[in-house]
């Protein structure tokens, strides 16, 4: 059994205290090389707040030299951050003072202007007693990750809307053929009826001549109609953004006598471009083909943004239908409907369809605002 000596020195040869202090040392060896080694800036502060108990400044107590290669702020031990840097703006006080007040732990990303506009990405936490008012900060620079995801958005804008544009291009293809094919079709089949009739029976040669210029004129519209959807830029119906859009095209495509009704919720502002487009883009196929195959008395087109999602419907007191037969029966429907899903799922949403015999048609889709 080991014992104490009477000189009061452990056989080993270390006193107590000595042994304590060898341990204490080395800890802080340890400590110093890991906080001089890691590669994100850090440093302790004390907040300073003024007679009103606001914070106003903080002083620097510790720093690692990957906080001057971050900041390029030199000697700042001891030093103010006023001092160092005046343009250093209020809300980096405003968060440290806090987190010294509560010594709730933070984590976040903010712009430092001072420092050319870079990013930081953030954590800090208060250490010691609240009454020292001192603050761990551990930040490094993500400007090159966030201009990254920058560049992926805008990649990935850039596809949706080359993707959208395709889409439009199929749906005119078949507006083309369905509707203008179809009454240039009875244009020529009445002026073939009209040059056999005309001489054996001049009534039903002149019906067919009128039925021939009534085709000919719907069909000049439908082409019309088609061309300028097709030189119109998309973006130009999202100038005055999501709701004024809404409220334009329900004008101008709702036939009088048809009820319409547009529900508009939520920060539009936190929609992305491409995000909005593709909903708009949903939402309006919807919308065209209520007013076109329901025959219905009222249209409902709601909006919101919630919990992180975008949310349309686009509902209708219509015939309704059954939405496998109406795909055999008329495949440009089909064509329709698979564009609409489509669109939401590129930007990891849904679609969702309900409708029956004599129950109207339900639409809505579902889009995360991140796309």
């Amino acid at each position: 059994m080991n014992k104490e000596r009477s000189d009061g020195v452990r056989p080993h040869g270390l006193s107590a205290g000595t042994r304590a202090e060898e341990l204490l040392r080395r800890s802080e060896e340890k400590y110093h090389t890991l906080f001089e080694s890691i590669d994100e800036g850090f440093c302790i502060v004390e907040v300073i707040f003024d007679e009103s108990g606001e914070p106003v400044d903080y002083r620097f107590l510790e720093t690692n030299p990957a906080f001057e290669r971050h900041t390029g702020l030199r000697d700042a031990v001891g030093r103010r951050m006023r001092e160092l840097e005046p343009r250093h703006e209020e809300h980096w006080f405003e968060t440290y003072g806090r987190i010294a007040r509560t010594g709730e732990p933070e984590r976040f990303t903010k712009m430092a202007r001072y420092l050319d506009g870079r990013f930081y990405d953030v954590y800090a936490f208060r250490v010691g007693t609240p009454e020292e008012c001192k603050v761990a900060i551990l930040f490094s620079d993500v400007t090159r990750r966030m201009e990254a995801e920058e560049e992926r958005l805008r990649l990935r804008a850039l596809e949706a809307a080359s993707r959208a544009e395709a889409a439009e291009r199929e749906r005119i293809s078949r507006e083309l053929h369905d509707r203008v094919a179809h009454h240039m079709g009875v244009a020529h089949q009445s002026l073939e009826l009209y040059v056999a009739l005309r001489e054996a029976s001049p009534e039903r040669a002149a019906e067919r001549l009128a039925l021939a210029r009534e085709a000919t004129r719907v069909a000049l519209d439908q082409t019309r109609a088609l061309s300028g959807e097709l030189k119109r830029l998309q973006e130009e119906e999202l100038g005055e953004g999501l709701e004024v859009a809404f409220r334009a095209l329900a004008e101008s495509m709702v036939p009088d006598g048809v009820d319409v009704d547009v529900s508009f919720s939520g920060e539009e502002a936190a929609i992305p471009n491409h995000v909005a487009m593709q909903a708009y883009l949903t939402m309006r196929e919807a919308l065209r083909n209520a007013v076109r195959h329901s025959g219905c008395s009222r249209i409902g087109i709601v909006l919101e943004v919630r919990d992180g999602d975008v949310h349309g419907l686009v509902e209708d007191d219509g015939e309704g239908f059954d939405p496998e037969e109406m795909g055999r029966a008329t495949p440009s429907w089909g064509v329709g409907l698979r564009s609409m899903r489509e669109r939401a799922e590129m930007l990891g949403g849904s679609l969702r369809l309900d409708s029956g015999p004599g129950d109207g048609t339900r639409v809505e889709v579902r889009v995360p605002v991140g796309g």
